[in-house]
Parts: C-alpha cells; structure tokens; sequence
C-alpha cells in the first residue's frame, strides 16, 4: 500500500476517531494512543473509542484513561482508523457510530484481512499491527519519545508470546532494539501483563484447567469456559492467555480449543496451533481468521454444538 494515499486523507481530515476490535487486548491498545500522539502533533481532534472501556488488567497504559466507550460523538468524525481488526465487524458497536460514507483506514497484521478499508495498510507478516504501526511512523520521521516506545514494545511483546512466535522476524527484533534504546522498564511490564495474578485468580485459573479435554491422543486439547467462570475473571487478568501459555508446555500438542460461552446461542472459539496445523483455515470455516498459528471465530450455536462441529472439522486436517 502507497502510504501516500493514507497521509492524504490525514491531512484532509479534522476530527479522527481511532479504534480497535472487541475485548481489546494490549496490541490494538497500544496502537490507538501512540497513533493518537502521532495525530495530535499534526494538530488534528482525535476520539479514542471502542466498543467496552479499558479492561481494569490494562489501566497501568499511560493514556489509558483517553480512551472512552463508543458514543455519538463519533458522529462528529470525518475519518476512522482501525487497528488490529480482520473485518469491520470485529469493532463491534463502534461500527453502529460511523457516520455513512466516513473514509476508514484499515492497519493490521492478520493474513485473513478482508481489507475492508478505503485505504489498507496491512502486512501479513508482521508480528502485530504494533509492528506495522511503527514502520509507518518511521517512515514518516515521527519522533519517538519513552512513552510512545513502551506502548509499542507492549503491543508487541504480547502480540509475538514474548517474541516466541512464528510471527516473530529479525526485524521485530530490531525494532525492540530500537523502542529498548529509551531505557525502558522491561522487567516491571513483563510482570504488570504476565505476572498478575492475585490468590483467588489463580484459583479461577486451577479450576479451570483441572478439567481440560485430550483429543487424539493428546494432539488436541480443549478447555470449556462458562459465563460464569469468565464473570470472575472479566477484566482483572487474561484467563485464556493464561490458559494457553500452560497447554502449551504439553508434548505432542499440536492444537489448543478454548470454547467460551458467550449465550445460549452464540459461542466464541479461540485457536491455537503449535504451527502444523493451520488453525486460520479452521476459523474461517466459521467466519473467523487471523493467523496460521492463532486464530479465533464465533459460532452460532451453544457451547457443545460449537465443540461438536470444530473438533470435527479440525479432525479432517489431521
């Protein structure tokens, strides 16, 4: 993509309104307030807004509180840009506020973009829209200051599993080079995102991954999550991260399903693949995407209809 055409329509625009997709993780986040720097220095009106506030486990993002729950104020932006979202769909209500015939610019990192944008700056291989944000800026000659460098290298950082990731390149090492050069407290934002876990959390944690599901001998595993379960951990620390950062240390796991009620009829199905299995297929059987080794899809039936149907189908790639 021409980067051209997307500073144009900056240029052009007055007021922007910047968001991400649903259950907003770090990379998206992070995205939004160093683009909102980057916007304000231009002299243009930003509007952070998504479609939940900031969940209470990433408070600690300095900017965090710039960011606001969607509103009609968004009615008053002649531009959108979106960060980290495969589809439109995936902004969720936001998508309700965009005035019709808004110009949308579409930046992201998964291999499943529809590139519903007017303009899409989205680059498969790398390994968050962090990383992509950051060669725009750079090109672009931003200045990078230590709050702008720690946002980004958090968008990363979780984006690439701590830069163990197949997503992860030389050059997203050099970038974390480059964002480290401003002396950044590594050691206390890998606790404040990976170490957060109070007593009852973990207890949460426990309980749930006590009755794990082997399929296949092992190749397959898979974790129920019930609306109740997830209420006691709503906002306060990723359970399935959590989730998925434990299974993953079992030997001959090749996929990890993390089903989790969202209601009697709809249920959202996260994927995970230890790089054998492309999991993105599998979700896009379902509407989903993303990436070959994460991916993510909801499915319009209940918890045991959704494990029936996916388990199948991902049992057909084996």
């Amino acid at each position: 993509m021409n980067t051209k055409k997307i500073l144009n329509a900056i240029k052009k625009a007055n007021h922007i309104l910047i968001s991400t997709h649903i259950n907003p993780d770090l990379d998206g986040l992070s995205c939004e307030l160093v683009m909102t720097k980057y916007l304000k220095s231009l002299g243009k009106k930003v509007l952070i807004a998504n479609a939940e506030k900031v969940p209470a486990m990433y408070e600690f993002l300095k900017g965090a509180k710039q960011i606001k729950k969607i509103s009609k104020t968004a009615k008053q932006c002649d531009l959108a840009i979106i960060f980290d979202c495969g589809d439109l769909n995936r902004i969720g209500e936001v998508k309700n506020f965009l005035p019709e015939g808004i110009k949308i610019i579409n930046i992201d990192h998964h291999q499943t973009n529809k590139e519903f944008g007017t303009y899409n700056l989205v680059l498969p291989k790398a390994s968050s829209s962090a990383e992509v944000l950051f060669s725009f800026l750079n090109k672009q000659k931003f200045k990078l200051t230590k709050e702008t460098s720690e946002l980004l290298y958090l968008g990363i950082l979780t984006d690439t599993g701590s830069f163990r990731y197949q997503s992860t390149s030389s050059y997203t090492h050099e970038i974390a080079a480059q964002l480290l050069k401003f002396n950044l407290p590594t050691s206390d934002l890998y606790k404040k995102v990976y170490e957060n876990l109070n007593f009852s959390d973990l207890k949460v944690l426990l309980d749930v991954l006590k009755d794990f599901t082997s399929i296949e001998n092992g190749r397959i595993l898979c974790v129920d999550l019930k609306k109740e379960v997830l209420l006691k951990s709503e906002g306060k620390f990723d359970l399935r991260d959590k989730i998925f950062s434990f299974l993953r240390m079992v030997n001959d796991c090749e996929v990890i399903l993390i089903f989790s009620e969202d209601s009697k009829n709809l249920t959202k199905v996260n994927l995970r693949s230890s790089g054998k299995i492309n999991v993105a297929s599998l979700a896009s059987q379902y509407g989903g995407g993303g990436h070959k080794a994460a991916s993510g899809c909801r499915y319009k039936g209940n918890l045991e209809n959704a494990k029936k149907s996916v388990i199948s189908s991902l049992r057909r790639q084996f």
